[in-house]
């Protein structure tokens, strides 16, 4: 099995940074902050976007639960129309907290999202992709190695 190469870092100066694979390529919109990320050839692209907190942030993730659950109920179900299961848990790590959504399509379909805030933040940002379990295996490495600033 070979290690993962996860030897490029994409920064924006002040609020995140994320190591993606040296042949990843990118779109930065200046305008709203989003990022669309091609980690690997031929597959869809990751997305990372930013959006306001719609109340207060308080300690823990359950905001962040809520809003994984509504991305789950007006995000992935209106794109796919069903999905064969679905799971939501949260995280914390040094505190950074997680919520992450993870959806089964079809049988080898599989829509995953990663939101992440911290404290004294007023926004969290949406990591989400859609593909095969290879993959999505990819890419939860690269959610794992995104750090807000």
């Amino acid at each position: 099995m070979s290690t993962l190469d996860l030897a490029r870092e994409i920064a924006v100066e002040g609020r995140f940074r994320i190591r993606v694979p040296s042949s990843t390529t990118y779109i930065y919109d200046d305008e709203d902050g989003s990022i669309a990320l091609q980690i690997s050839p031929g597959t869809h692209p990751l997305y990372l976007l930013c959006y306001p907190l719609q109340s207060p942030y308080s300690r823990g993730s359950s905001i962040l639960k809520s809003e994984s659950q509504r991305f789950l109920a007006e995000g992935i179900l209106p794109a796919c129309g069903s999905i064969v299961g679905s799971s939501v848990e949260q995280g914390s790590v040094n505190g950074t907290y997680y919520s992450q959504v993870v959806a089964k399509v079809t049988e080898r379909h599989w829509w995953i999202a990663r939101l992440v805030s911290k404290p004294d933040l007023s926004e969290f940002y949406l990591l989400h992709c859609n593909g095969d379990e290879s993959y999505l295996t990819l890419a939860v490495c690269v959610f794992s190695e995104f750090y807000l600033l």
